[in-house]
């Protein structure tokens, strides 16, 4: 998700620990367990589509954050504290940047929706006509 939007012209938090120096995105250094918490979900968006939840619970462990969008970006899932948690392309292209760790997830439906994204893409070209 973060080189997704620098690469659009985006940048980045470059610390996202709050000013006691406590990190709700990255309690626990070097491993998953203990780090996971809440993602809401923008209705309609291709990450609802992709997850299937309008709650998500997002495996987190990360100390940078998106602060400027990249161009022809939406935000489409956000962390409790506000914190964008999933971008997206504006204009319906499967285009999907998440800033948790879906592997660390066993019911992360992500991989699959790629997976099926990729599919559908590669049979559009081979009949000749591609489509969003």
């Amino acid at each position: 998700m973060q080189i997704l939007n620098v690469a659009l012209g985006g940048t980045l938090d470059q610390d996202t620990a709050t000013p006691d120096g406590a990190n709700p995105h990255r309690k626990n250094q070097g491993t998953f367990d203990g780090n996971e918490h809440t993602v809401a979900v923008e209705p309609g968006s291709l990450a609802a589509q992709a997850i299937g939840e309008k709650l998500h619970i997002a495996h987190c462990h990360h100390h940078q954050s998106v602060a400027a969008l990249g161009d022809g970006l939406v935000i489409s899932a956000r962390a409790d504290d506000g914190l964008p948690e999933a971008i997206e392309s504006a204009d319906g292209d499967w285009v999907l940047g998440v800033q948790w760790h879906p592997e660390a997830a066993e019911k992360s439906r992500l991989f699959q929706a790629l997976r099926d994204a990729a599919a559908a893409y590669a049979q559009a070209g081979l009949s000749g006509s591609r489509t969003r």
